[in-house]
């Protein structure tokens, strides 16, 4: 099945360094970590529709509003409480969502047949008032722009396929400048903090001063990185077989180690979904070294951590909470269809056994529920003790 993010493996590091004079995630939060998990580069528009209600990009949690990014139609806006629609406004071709200071940005591919048309067409970077759904602006931007933008000091910044990073004014969509790379802004995003953006290209990871557009360093991978995150004092990068952590300065390496990550999730360890052998493993932040590892019954998608518990989806249709410190598994609920309710009164959602559906998209955390999705388009609330699934919606049932 083609998915969101693909998924290169097989790799190695090697540091280039170039002249280091000058030197929300989501939500506009944190670091700046943005994921740019554009459409498998086979998947034609047959392949579109077919999954256009496909929860494929981790939903956002504002503000008491649940906003959920689709493959291929558009966002849509749900009360966390029930499950039921407040706005939806209709897109081409998306991916992940920024909720910041009342306002919801997102960026569309555009239109097309074949991915060559989507690669080749300019898309549009889009601010929606986050009550309302109503549209503040929109602006043409070059380059399949399908990243999650990450919003900076009155900047919306977007990474595209084929172009680079587009710089907007938040207030207006105006552009204000472009970083255009060779190879453009590859699977695993884009990072933003202290004037420099970090970002992978292919196969190539690199720190560009923002202002000067001067690159600062460059890390050659055998594959494409993916995914990046930067936190603290670390900048962690997948790199195809290898799990490394990078000098965020200098892109020197701190250290690296054997893993296969599909996501990642950074506390006291270091946490990464596995996707080789499936499972879900901890890694020491300051070492590398592995502190425990544990098997899933099939691929897992990233995991959200949260109150010492690490909680994974995975593609069989089951949701794992594990002790953070321990790996020890805490619960496991299966989602299915009989689960839920989309009126939010918690009929029929005690877990049952049995195949679930596929899990296409790491969960979102409030602090009183969670929020997953899957591949037909259907949204799920979790207890966070994974005791029950709460209310369920289908995205395709409520337009």
């Amino acid at each position: 099945m083609p998915t969101r993010r693909t998924l290169l493996r097989r790799g190695g590091l090697a540091v280039a360094t170039a002249g280091l004079a000058g030197c929300s995630a989501g939500g506009g939060t944190g670091d700046g970590n943005g994921s740019s998990a554009g459409p498998a580069w086979t998947a034609t528009r047959s392949v579109v529709e077919r999954l256009r209600h496909a929860v494929t990009s981790t939903p956002v949690v504002s503000n008491g509003t649940l906003y959920v990014p689709t493959y291929a139609d558009g966002l849509y806006a749900l009360d966390p409480e029930s499950g039921e629609l407040r706005w939806h406004v209709g897109l081409s071709v998306t991916d992940g969502v920024c909720v910041h200071d009342g306002a919801v940005y997102v960026g569309d591919a555009g239109t097309g047949e074949t991915v060559e048309q989507l690669m080749a067409t300019d898309g549009r970077a889009y601010a929606f008032d986050a009550e309302t759904g109503e549209p503040l602006w929109e602006t043409s931007v070059s380059g399949n722009p399908i990243s999650e933008p990450v919003v900076r000091d009155g900047a919306v910044y977007l990474g595209a396929r084929s172009h680079g990073l587009h710089v907007l004014d938040a207030a207006s969509g105006e552009s204000s400048r472009s970083l255009p790379f060779a190879q453009g802004v590859g699977n695993g995003g884009f990072a933003v903090r202290d004037g420099v953006v970090y970002v992978g290209s292919r196969r190539r990871t690199l720190a560009v001063d923002l202002d000067g557009g001067e690159t600062l360093w460059e890390v050659y991978t055998d594959e494409e990185p993916d995914p990046l995150r930067l936190e603290g004092d670390r900048f962690y990068v997948e790199t195809g077989s290898e799990l490394a952590a990078l000098a965020p300065d200098s892109g020197e390496s701190v250290w690296s180690t054997a893993a296969e990550a599909a996501g990642l999730a950074v506390g006291s360890a270091v946490y990464a979904a596995l996707v080789g052998t499936p499972g879900l493993a901890a890694f020491d932040p300051s070492s590398g070294a592995e502190r425990w590892r544990r098997s899933l019954p099939a691929r897992p998608q990233g995991p959200a951590l949260g109150d010492g518990t690490l909680v994974v989806p995975t593609r069989a249709g089951t949701v794992h909470y594990v002790d953070a410190p321990t790996g020890r598994e805490r619960t496991v609920l299966r989602v299915s269809e009989s689960a839920g309710s989309t009126t939010g009164d918690g009929a029929g959602s005690t877990p049952v056994d049995g195949a679930g559906p596929l899990l296409s998209c790491s969960p979102a955390w409030d602090g009183d529920a969670l929020y997953v999705g899957d591949r037909s388009g259907t949204v799920y609330a979790l207890r966070d003790d994974g005791e029950a699934v709460r209310w369920r919606t289908d995205l395709s049932a409520v337009e």
